[in-house]
Formats: C-alpha cells, structure tokens, sequence
C-alpha cells in the first residue's frame, strides 16, 4: 500500500498501482470500495446480494434477473461476473450480463467473459468511479 499526501495506492508485488483512491481527510459521506473485490464473497454468500454494496451498481435487467434467478443460477451469473471482473472490470462484466439479459440469453461465463472483454477495451469507452 501506498500512501501519499492526496492518493491512497494499492500496489502489485512490483510496487506498481493496482488501484488508487483520492484521499480524504476528516469525515466523508460515502464509502469508497472495489465492486469487483465483493464479487466473490457473494459467491459464497449468494444471500447477501439484496444488502451488498454491488447490487445498487448492477443494472436494473441484471438485479431484476438476479433476483427472480434459482440458487444455482444465481452462484452461476456472480461466477461468471467474478471471472471477467478480473479481466475485464467489473462495469464491463455487469453490462456484459446486462446485454445477455436484454437479448433474452442466459448470462453464462464464456458468454459474459468474452462480451465483457469486448466492452472493456472499445475505444472511446468512459471509465467510471465507484464510490
């Protein structure tokens, strides 16, 4: 980790940026979190989705498929949406499901995984912070 007078760093084992948060000082409104970072306790704890953090971020398709989905087709769509998070980010992975969804496709992980790829790195793409 790296610390620095207006960025808080998290650094790979080269001590390369892995990811970097504005620092802030005193008290702050809202909580700065990795929706990726989420996604695989939700595996393990498919019930916590409905209180998660990443749940407000998914797309209205996606909690709405989420949530009518069967246990097994629940675990199945955070794995794949944990598989290409790695890859791809999370906000491409979730509207990678999105598109699946819309299309009326089951959001499975080869599908996900390579549409998310596709979305991640398109050119003029806006890249989004959560907080």
């Amino acid at each position: 980790m790296g610390l620095r007078h207006d960025v808080i760093e998290i650094l790979d084992e080269h001590s390369e940026p892995v990811r970097s948060f504005p620092r802030v000082f005193g008290r702050q409104t809202e909580t700065i979190f990795e929706p990726a970072s989420l996604v695989p306790l939700l595996v393990t704890k498919p019930g916590s989705w409905s209180h998660s953090p990443p749940r407000a971020l998914a797309t209205d398709p996606v909690r709405d498929w989420r949530d009518r989905a069967t246990a097994t087709d629940r675990r199945r769509l955070l794995n794949a949406v944990d598989a290409a998070s790695g890859s791809a980010g999370f906000d491409a992975a979730i509207q990678a499901a999105d598109t699946l969804i819309r299309r009326g496709d089951q959001p499975d992980m080869a599908a996900l995984g390579m549409i998310a790829r596709r979305l991640a790195h398109a050119p003029n793409r806006p890249r989004r912070t959560w907080t």
